[in-house]
């Protein structure tokens, strides 16, 4: 380490980089980061962990200081609670610093929520401390229902019963962790369960005497699921006597493939029976099979199982699965395909049905979604033909791709001098890299813009620089009373900050709580570090290496005394063979990724797909099942906790909440049909 400048504030900074030699990946998904970063913040309160990604500007802030007990709150968030405040409490053993803390909320669903973590470690499977608070739970909740003469039948509720609508998070810390399998997904310390049995039986004994009116509501819940339980018991041997749920036959829409090998088969489920028809005529019957949905199924995130085996799409895909539902008689030995795969259309109706297939999948079969069983089939939203070749366009980002690289063809960008007497060719790879590099900084330049800050007077602001390099700024500060003012270097904001006093908070960051004092005499201003700026001057760089100068990127075209435009800096020249040439002339640099896009649009005919129905037996394969050439999405368990409360919000009773989702998001809508 070495001194590289004085500052007030003092601290550690860590940079790592993932070695793409030991890694697949090394992207980082922002969504993933926040998701674990949320939770270790619930986990740890009065921790306050901030998250930005500098490739987009995009950032958030997490700090819990009532730790897990929120963390329920916001899994019970779009959910109508049996009682306000969650349960909580902490138990501590000093002879083997083992450490327990619950929080337990009741809701009016018919779902399980129970998220555990040992050492921060999200325990996705398990293991002793779940068994140990599974155990207590029920059996103290059973104890107290029947001294309060709750149960008044043979009937008594189990700890399934008792769990519906529960939503709970248990953690524990443990001084000698030892986790089953090298994932450390489940813990296997004996000595956890009776610790945590013990606590939990302790504390919520305790809290059920305290408040004997929840107390009531959450027993009287757990004796209607056992009611209910008793008669979905009886409507599942309903169904098997008519052959719906039994091992013994398929449903008869079902187009089964003639393998019996587990993990090479797969099932789509697909939307409608259009689509159907022509998944059918296009599958490999060897290996995939075609189960056509009609309409919409239950949201079984509001009914309970026994409504849930009454309705017909539901039980044909639980009888072509065969594995069950539940936890009582889900069995994962019995799947009959290794991919199950939703194709729906690529419209609102679509995206409807895939969340609700989702959804069930989510509630009723989780462990297809633990082992990576359940994918997303990706059919293309754009065909191109061009010259009688036909290609398939994925998405809105592929599709700017194909563009470019046909904008790109035969194109020489000429960029003329002052004089307009010169003419500098760039053509080729050199053109290819212009295009990408105008494309990034026009990406960059709108995040800027979203923050309010106009690119050119940034650009202009370089004459500034302190040193005399030319340079960006990349903190900017904002005062109420002062304006707006940038630095190059965290010493010469220090020192305007001390002249002018001020003190910087970050915008997007809360800061003070209720009631805190503060110094009237000190000013706040909104400081903001411009991350952008890094990439940006890399990209300058990159460009005047290539010939071309931002200094253009906003230039106007110019007009005579008469009126008329003069000539652009810049032309396109596109060859059209036999030595023709057409010419596109281009006012700026920030101009010419669109001429090119533009370019690319002359002499194709594009063909925007809005559904599945549309595609031929043949299109199906060649774009979205055949395995060679399709792209899947696979569903995965890593964000359990923030996708429990996303399907309460959508899927839930309350509208509120929904309401308040779309809202929040809705500029970030594409490819709306209405």
């Amino acid at each position: 380490m070495h001194v590289i400048g004085q500052r007030e504030k003092t601290g550690t900074k860590i940079t790592f980089k993932p070695d793409s030699q030991i890694f697949p990946e090394t992207e980082f998904r922002y969504e993933t980061l926040a998701a674990r970063m949320r939770e270790l913040a619930y986990l740890n309160p009065g921790l306050t962990i901030n998250v930005e990604d500098e490739r987009t500007g995009k950032s958030d802030s997490f700090c819990f200081p009532d730790g897990i007990a929120t963390f329920v709150l916001a899994l019970n968030e779009g959910k109508n609670t049996l009682f306000e405040t969650p349960v909580y409490f902490s138990v501590k053993d000093d002879d083997s610093d083992l450490l327990c803390e619950v929080s337990i909320q009741y809701n009016d669903s018919y779902n399980e929520t129970l998220l555990t973590f040992a050492n921060n470690i999200n325990t996705i499977e398990g293991g002793t401390h779940l068994s140990g608070f599974k155990t207590a739970l029920t059996r103290t909740l059973n104890t107290y229902a029947r001294n309060a003469g709750i149960i008044k039948s043979d009937l008594t509720p189990t700890g399934e019963d008792l769990r519906e609508g529960l939503t709970a998070v248990l953690s524990v810390k443990v001084p000698d962790p030892q986790f089953e399998g090298q994932t450390k997904t489940k813990l296997g310390n004996a000595e956890v369960e009776g610790f945590v049995n013990s606590a939990v039986g302790q504390q919520l004994g305790a809290w059920l005497e305290e408040h004997p009116a929840d107390a009531k509501r959450i027993c009287t819940k757990g004796v209607m699921a056992a009611q209910a339980r008793e008669a979905a018991r009886k409507a599942r041997e309903l169904t098997r006597r008519k052959g719906a749920l039994d091992g013994g036959g398929l449903p008869g829409k079902l187009y089964d493939c003639t393998s019996k090998d587990v993990e090479k088969s797969e099932i789509y489920l697909v939307e409608g029976d259009s689509a159907g028809g022509s998944a059918k005529g296009g599958r490999d019957h060897n290996f995939q099979a075609i189960l056509p949905l009609r309409g919409k199924i239950l949201n079984v995130e509001k009914a309970r199982l026994d409504k849930i085996l009454g309705f017909e799409e539901i039980r044909v895909i639980i009888q072509a699965l065969n594995c069950g539902i539940g936890d009582d008689e889900f069995n994962i030995d019995k799947l009959r395909y290794g991919k199950i795969i939703i194709m729906t259309d690529a419209d609102v109706d679509g995206s409807h049905i895939r969340t609700l297939l989702l959804t069930f999948f989510f509630r009723q079969m989780p462990q297809l979604i633990k082992q990576g069983r359940i994918f997303i089939a990706q059919p293309p939203l754009y065909q191109v033909t061009r010259n009688k070749k036909t290609q398939y366009v994925l998405n809105e980002k592929t599709m700017r791709t194909v563009l470019g690289t046909l904008g790109l063809d035969g194109v020489v960008l000429v960029v003329y001098d002052d004089e307009h007497n010169e003419a500098r060719r760039i053509e080729g790879e050199a053109l290819r890299q212009a295009f990408a590099l105008l494309g990034q900084i026009a990406d960059l330049v709108h995040i800027l813009e979203r923050r309010g800050i106009v690119f050119t007077d940034l650009l202009a602001l370089r004459a500034q620089d302190p040193e005399g390099r030319g340079r960006l700024p990349h903190i900017r500060l904002l005062a109420h009373d002062d304006g707006e003012h940038y630095f190059w270097s965290e010493q010469q904001e220090d020192a305007y900050r001390r002249q002018h006093n001020l003190e910087a908070v970050d915008p997007d960051l809360d800061h003070g709580g209720e009631g805190e004092a503060r110094d009237e005499s000190v000013r706040h201003a909104s400081r903001k570090e411009l991350h952008e700026v890094k990439e940006l001057e890399r990209a300058f760089a990159s460009l005047q290496q290539i010939g071309l100068s931002i200094d253009d990127w906003a230039i106007v075209q110019e007009a005579s005394v008469s009126g008329e435009h003069m000539p652009t800096r810049f032309e396109l020249h596109v060859s059209e063979g036999k030595g023709a040439e057409r010419i596109m002339p281009v006012p700026n640099l920030s101009s010419v990724v669109d001429a090119i896009l533009d370019n690319g649009k002359q002499g194709i005919e594009l063909k925007r797909y809005k559904g599945l129905g549309e595609m031929d037996a043949e299109e199906l394969w060649d774009t979205t099942m055949n395995p060679e050439k399709r792209e899947l999405l696979r569903v995965t368990w890593d964000a359990a906790s923030k996708a429990e409360q996303l399907f309460s919000i959508l899927m839930g009773e309350e509208v509120e909440p929904r309401r308040k989702y779309i809202e929040d998001h809705a500029l970030e809508v594409k490819n709306l049909d209405v």
